[in-house]
């Protein structure tokens, strides 16, 4: 893979900030709240309904788009605020904890719109499917007859797979954005 295009450091990054701000170890409620509890919804969304209409898939790629270019301006104010609070780092009691605060932010800001780009591309392999008359994608169920265990099984991509995928990436995304909220309000509000 060309190195302009690997993402590695990114994903380590972000993932290497949800650790406990005491002990410095990964977080398990961290781990819970980011990854388990997005599968946790997709997977009852996946057996709940199974499926998705051509209008949420329109939303989300708008939604998803929007977001992206204002976590870009975010980007620009977060490496302002660096450059800001490396004027003062001597004077400053607070310069380690902005740093590591901003380095944080730096992560999590580029691995969401990561996550968006690929919010797009999902819901851009789901608008190759067809759609029915109800607006709701439909994927075509393959049925495979195994002899040995006189089972016969069904699978369909779209509603097994892809559907479950979006469901994630976007709750997943949209804890992302609550995290970053929530670490710019606290880099904002820290007294210096």
């Amino acid at each position: 893979m060309s190195s302009k295009i690997n993402i590695c450091d990114v994903l380590v990054g972000h993932f290497r900030t949800l650790k406990d701000a005491d002990t410095k170890k990964i977080s398990k409620w961290d781990i819970f709240t980011f990854i388990f509890l997005p599968f946790a919804i997709a997977i009852v969304f996946s057996l709940l309904s199974g499926n998705i209409t051509k209008d949420l898939v329109s939303l989300l790629v708008n939604f998803s788009a929007i977001l992206t270019a204002l976590l870009l301006s975010v980007l620009v104010l977060v490496y302002d605020q660096e450059a800001k609070i490396r004027l003062n780092k001597d004077t400053d009691v607070f310069y380690a904890s902005k740093k590591s605060l901003l380095t944080e932010l730096y992560y999590n800001i580029c691995y969401s719109v990561l996550c968006g780009v690929f919010l797009v591309v999902l819901c851009f392999i789901a608008s190759l499917f067809s759609v029915g008359s109800d607006g709701y994608f439909i994927g075509q169920t393959h049925s495979y007859f195994v002899e040995k265990m006189n089972v016969k099984l069904s699978f369909n991509f779209f509603s097994y797979i892809l559907c479950p995928m979006i469901i994630f990436v976007c709750v997943h995304l949209i804890l992302n954005i609550i995290m970053i909220v929530k670490r710019m309000h606290a880099l904002l509000t820290l007294e210096s």
